[in-house]
């Protein structure tokens, strides 16, 4: 049986997931590299093709 905080978490997780595949054809659809940031440096990723 899930807990108020399991439920919570699947639900926020969900959330990201959508919004991670969102940014990233957004992404695709202008162009642009996508920005993190790795190990405390800055790396533009940028798509291949």
């Amino acid at each position: 049986m899930k807990t108020e905080l399991d439920k919570l978490e699947e639900q926020v997780s969900k959330g990201l997931t959508a919004a991670r595949k969102k940014m990233l054809a957004f992404k695709k659809y202008k162009g642009t590299p996508v920005v993190v940031v790795k190990n405390g440096q800055i790396i533009k990723l940028k798509e291949k093709g």
